[in-house]
C-alpha cells in the first residue's frame, strides 16, 4: 500500500518552542495576533542576516533549564494516528527556507 505524504511543521504545531521568545528579544514587543502573515519570520525580513549572528547558535527547543520543551498535548498520540496510515516528514522553516529534519542534521 502506497501512504500518502503529510508535512508536518514543527513550530506551534508539535511544540512551541524559544522562536518567538527571539523575535520578542530581537524587535522589542510583538503583537503577534495582528501578524498579517503566515511566517513569523517576516517580522525580521531585512535584518535576517543580523537575526542570525545573534541567535544561531541558540537552541531553539530547548527551556532555561537546557531541558528540551515538550511537545503539545495529544500532539504525539496525533502524530501515531496519522504514522498508521500515512507517511509524515517533519519541517522546520528557518529564515523563511523550508528545510526537512534531514536537511537541518546535515
Amino acid at each position: 500500500m502506497n501512504k500518502k505524504s503529510i508535512m508536518i511543521d514543527m513550530d506551534e504545531v508539535i511544540v512551541v518552542g524559544n522562536f518567538s521568545n527571539y523575535l520578542i528579544e530581537f524587535l522589542g514587543e510583538v503583537d503577534f495576533e495582528k501578524l498579517h502573515s503566515q511566517y513569523r519570520q517576516d517580522l525580521i525580513k531585512g535584518r535576517e542576516e543580523e537575526f542570525r549572528k545573534i541567535y544561531k547558535y541558540q537552541n531553539l527547543y530547548k527551556n532555561n533549564n537546557k531541558d528540551y520543551v515538550k511537545p503539545l498535548p495529544n500532539c504525539v498520540e496525533v502524530i501515531k494516528e496519522l504514522n498508521e496510515n500515512m507517511k509524515f516528514l517533519l519541517l522546520q522553516l528557518i529564515f523563511g527556507k523550508r528545510m526537512s529534519l534531514m536537511q537541518l542534521l546535515i
